[in-house]
């Protein structure tokens, strides 16, 4: 089996420029834990829940609080993403997830433009009620 059959493909991105407060929202309405920030549809970057309370977390520890809609997406993103394409074996991808300690991989094409992503829940679930 491939990624393809157990990803989700109905995700919702954010630019780099989508505020704290804005990203906030869609994690307090919508039911999971990553946005993938994109660029006319080019993965750029990750965010997860934590990563945003990691943020925030950090710069009271510093003092140094920003207003939260001064915070971007660009500020808390992860960058140097671990991606799969729709065709990588459903093992692979849990190898994956579990040899980088990560919870999702974006899943893109060849021009890096997003299809949808892969949790680990989506690969647990898999494998709990299909094997």
């Amino acid at each position: 089996m491939h990624v393809s059959q157990i990803m989700t493909r109905d995700v919702i991105t954010v630019g780099a420029d989508s505020t704290f407060m804005s990203m906030q929202q869609i994690f307090e309405r919508e039911a999971f834990h990553h946005l993938l920030v994109e660029d006319n549809g080019l993965l750029i970057g990750v965010i997860s829940d934590r990563d945003i309370m990691g943020n925030i977390t950090n710069q009271l520890r510093k003092n140094k609080l920003r207003i939260p809609q001064v915070v971007t997406a660009a500020d808390v993103m992860t960058k140097k993403v671990i991606t799969v394409d729709s065709e990588t074996p459903i093992q692979t991808a849990s190898i994956l997830l579990l040899e980088n300690n990560i919870s999702c991989l974006p899943v893109v094409d060849a021009e890096y433009m997003i299809e949808g992503i892969l949790s680990w829940k989506d690969i647990l679930h898999y494998y709990i009620y299909n094997t």
